[in-house]
């Protein structure tokens, strides 16, 4: 039988897209972020409470990479909206 010693692979996922999306900028793309908070979300109901850090983190980094990201893209269109104007 199989020992429930530490994280697993959904959780442990999610951690290093949001944080990849974080420190590296890999979340210009905004797909990664959506796939992260799924794989959190999947990790907080299927796995075991040891992995349950993981994917908190993972949901945390993952939605503020969103928020940021969103934000540029938000302030990039309504740049070139104003810009056309003039």
């Amino acid at each position: 039988m199989e020992a429930n010693s530490g994280p697993r692979g959904l959780s442990l996922t999610s951690m290093i897209i949001g944080l990849a999306s974080l420190v590296v900028g890999f979340g210009f793309l905004l797909i990664p972020q959506i796939v992260g908070v799924i794989l959190g979300h999947l990790g907080l109901g299927r796995e075991n409470p040891q992995g349950r850090a993981f994917a908190v983190t993972g949901l945390i980094t993952n939605y503020l990479a969103l928020l940021i990201f969103g934000g540029l893209y938000a302030l990039m269109f309504i740049g070139i909206m104003s810009s056309g104007s003039y």
